[in-house]
């Protein structure tokens, strides 16, 4: 095989692995480009006789990394193609097993398994960082919205899992195993989440866990209640955590409190005014010491 095909069949596996021809005016050039040295893409050589040929359902798959794909939830990778995907691995391990062993369509073949595998593996993996994506996306996509609040809220509650004996005898972090990046921060996604967030799968199963991880806290583990916060400006009302929905936490000592009492308040924090009276008093004259 002359080396121009087989850099006409690199290309096309590595630019679309699923389509065995690609589709017509796909890589027609544009106007004023100078035509390549290279074979045209467009069609492939004839195969020897003889020789299997391998069959992939055609479908463009677009990997969510242009432009105009973040301007949707999901964009043209559809859960379909996860299903496609894992059935092309399929085919091209078996159309490497029939052919002649070291020719070169088995080559040719084993790079397209390989590029497969690559992006199977992408899929589950949290390489997209929506914010530097498209930084407008959340203010369009409600989906996106709800679900970034309710990672949030999850890192909230981390703490209080990681410091109790119970929670971490009943390994409820452990819920989220398929997603850790969901435990570590709140920007990463990988495509699975998108295709999850598109169908509304992700949504519940993040609702569902967030329920269970504030039952824990709020009702069945004192020693997490015990950690809940009273709101200092009011002094009234239930104990107070970080990721309740009618709350705001200070920015700099973390203190917790009802969210119109705060801004009623021209967000002015209690517990940093403690703490600022007791640090200027120990540089000042020995004085009675200021509860915190």
């Amino acid at each position: 095989m002359e080396y121009d095909e087989k850099l006409a069949r690199f290309r096309q596996a590595h630019l679309n692995p699923f389509n065995k021809q690609l589709r017509a005016g796909q890589h027609e050039q544009r106007a004023g480009e100078e035509a390549p040295d290279v074979a045209s893409e467009e069609t492939l050589p004839e195969l020897a006789p003889g020789e299997p040929e391998f069959h992939c359902a055609e479908r463009v798959m677009d990997l969510g990394l242009s432009e105009d794909h973040f301007s949707r939830p999901v964009g043209l990778f559809l859960a379909s193609d996860i299903q496609q995907l894992r059935q092309a691995i399929e085919e091209c391990k078996q159309v490497i097993l029939e052919l002649p062993e070291q020719s070169e369509r088995q080559k040719d073949a084993v790079v397209r398994l390989i590029h497969l595998r690559y992006l199977a593996l992408m899929v589950s993996r949290p390489v997209l960082r929506l914010r530097e994506i498209n930084p407008l996306l959340f203010n369009y996509v409600e989906e996106l919205v709800e679900i970034r609040k309710l990672r949030q809220d999850i890192l909230l509650m981390k703490p209080y899992f990681i410091t109790c004996k119970e929670a971490m005898e009943a390994r409820l972090l452990l819920q989220l195993q398929d997603r850790q990046h969901f435990v570590e921060n709140d920007e990463m996604y990988s495509v699975q989440d998108l295709l999850d967030a598109h169908t509304g799968r992700l949504g519940c199963s993040l609702t569902e866990t967030h329920t269970l991880f504030a039952k824990h806290i709020k009702l069945d583990c004192e020693r997490c209640q015990a950690k809940g916060f009273v709101c200092e400006l009011c002094r009234e009302g239930d104990v107070l955590f970080p990721f309740d929905s009618h709350t705001s936490v200070c920015s700099d000592c973390s203190a917790v409190f009802h969210r119109d009492c705060y801004y009623d308040n021209s967000t002015t924090c209690p517990k940093c005014a403690r703490l600022m009276l007791r640090k200027q008093s120990l540089f000042q004259e020995p004085g009675p010491d200021v509860d915190a």
